[in-house]
């Protein structure tokens, strides 16, 4: 009896080890189930951030070039533009010589104006006190020979000033 005892005992056990093995197989196979499922949602969601990031980088990258085309373009502006700031300052130079010089020119023209006058005033001094002088002689010499010109003849100077129209 004792080994019908032993026996009976070892199935039992061998049943309930069997039953508890099969049971632990079933949790375990569906714990493997579950998280599975659990794993291909998180790769699912993964790939779709990867996608995303995957987007976002090519989208800044595409906004960094952009962003480096027109710093590009910026600065050959920047370069254009100091070109023509400097043939500015050039022509302001310029112009500003030519102003210089024609101040200059304007005094000279002034200053040979007024040298000019000095000389028709003398002149017409000179061209008086010749006919004063010549008057005694004319009275006598038109009954011999009448005189048609004047020793000294009377220059006429047409003068025309340039005003200018404004200031600089």
């Amino acid at each position: 009896m004792n080994q019908e005892k032993f026996i009976s005992s070892y199935i039992e056990l061998l049943n309930s080890t069997l039953t508890e093995a099969i049971q632990k197989n079933l949790t375990i196979l569906a714990q493997k189930n579950v998280i599975e499922q659990e794993l291909n949602e998180i790769k699912g969601s993964v790939d779709n951030v990867n996608k995303n990031l995957k987007g976002s980088l090519e989208q800044k990258e595409k906004e960094v070039q952009e962003l480096k085309n027109q710093l590009n373009e910026a600065r050959r502006q920047k370069e254009l533009a100091t070109g023509e700031s400097n043939e500015l300052k050039k022509n302001v130079q310029h112009i500003d010589t030519f102003k210089s010089e024609l101040v200059k020119s304007r005094s000279e023209i002034d200053r040979l104006n007024k040298q000019l006058q000095e000389k028709e005033d003398i002149i017409g001094d000179l061209n008086k006190k010749i006919e004063t002088l010549l008057k005694p002689i004319i009275s006598t010499k038109k009954q011999e020979k009448p005189i048609k010109k004047p020793l000294i003849e009377k220059q006429e100077v047409n003068i025309n000033l340039v005003k200018d129209a404004g200031s600089f």
